[in-house]
Order: structure tokens, then C-alpha cells, then sequence
């Protein structure tokens, strides 16, 4: 019985989400813009899952709608299904949280984000608008690489970490984690 439950509960958030547009992560041909879940209706299909805003609610609808996505609701969106998700970043310089000069946002959760426990979570800070990789080889030595997402575990001092894996597989890439009790 409740295997059911949680079933029909995944299918029911998989449902009201599915069939909206998502932003593009990266620069894609006009073809591809648009439903990023399949056409499947099932739980199980991949989604990009588009963080719009650096509030610690659990906004999970992740449309094409200014501020309906929180990283908070993000990650509970992608535990809500076995796929291999992804979240993204496009957080306008506009946000509260964000520093409009440098274009860096800070998202501080209140309360410690959820554990993340689906197949393969990539969550890719490198997508947030101006964001760069290092491009730097080892012989050049540093790094010039552009980060502009922090997630800071000030707004938390009973956070233990930033990010909890209990599955293997995922990957996290482009973000700046500090503040918490523990590393990430």
C-alpha cells in the first residue's frame, strides 16, 4: 500500500510538470526547445530542471515562468523520479540574492536541503549566464575559471553540509559551497 502511494504521488508531481516547457541549459537548435522530460508519461524520463531563483522555498514547477524554481524544489522534483535529471541555473542578476555588478548569487538555505537520493543528479553551476569553466591548462598553473552560483551555509549554522548524496553517480560542477559544518 504505500509503495502505491508513493507512486501515485510521483506520478501525480511527474503530471503537473511534465508537459511544461523548460529554459534551455545551453545553446540548442530551435528543434529541441520545448518539453525536455519526453513524451513519455511516465516518472522515469529525464528532465532539466532550470533554478530561476535564489529563495529557499520548494517552487518546483521549473517552467518557462520567471522565479517558479528554487534549488530546494529543484532537487525535490529530481528525487521524485528515478531519472538521471539535471538542474541548471539561469537566475536573473535581478534576484534579490544576486550581486547585479558581478552577476554572483548566493542561495542560503534555512534549513538543510534535501538528501538527494535519485540515479544520477548533475548539478551544473557552469549554466548559470556567465559562468565559465577554468580554461586554464597545468602548465599555465591557477585557475580562470567564472563561478557565479554560492551555495552559502550561513543562513544555516545546523546545516552539516551543502549537498548530501546517498546515491552514486551524481555530479556537481560549478559552484561555490561554503559555510556549512562539514564539506560538501
Amino acid at each position: 500500500r504505500t509503495r502505491q502511494t508513493i507512486s501515485a504521488a510521483v506520478a501525480s508531481i511527474s503530471s503537473r510538470r511534465m508537459y511544461a516547457p523548460r529554459k534551455p541549459v545551453a545553446p540548442v537548435s530551435s528543434t529541441e526547445v520545448g518539453v525536455s522530460r519526453g513524451t513519455r508519461a511516465d516518472a522515469a524520463c529525464a528532465a532539466t530542471l532550470t533554478v530561476d531563483t535564489t529563495a529557499d522555498t520548494d517552487l518546483f514547477a521549473c517552467s518557462t515562468a520567471p522565479g517558479d524554481c528554487a534549488l530546494r524544489g529543484a532537487i525535490n522534483a529530481a528525487n521524485a523520479t528515478t531519472a538521471a535529471d539535471a538542474i541548471a541555473f539561469d537566475i536573473p542578476s535581478t534576484d534579490p540574492g544576486c550581486v547585479a555588478a558581478t552577476g554572483v548569487c548566493r542561495i542560503a538555505p534555512l534549513t538543510s536541503l534535501p538528501s538527494i537520493f535519485t540515479g544520477e543528479l548533475s548539478i551544473d553551476g557552469y549554466t548559470q549566464p556567465g559562468a565559465v569553466p577554468n580554461s586554464n591548462t597545468p602548465a599555465q598553473g591557477g585557475s580562470n575559471a567564472q563561478l557565479k552560483i554560492v551555495l552559502s551555509g550561513t543562513s544555516c549554522p545546523g546545516c552539516s553540509s551543502g549537498i548530501s548524496y546517498f546515491t552514486t553517480g551524481g555530479t556537481v560542477r560549478g559552484l561555490v559551497i561554503n559555510g556549512f559544518g562539514a564539506a560538501a
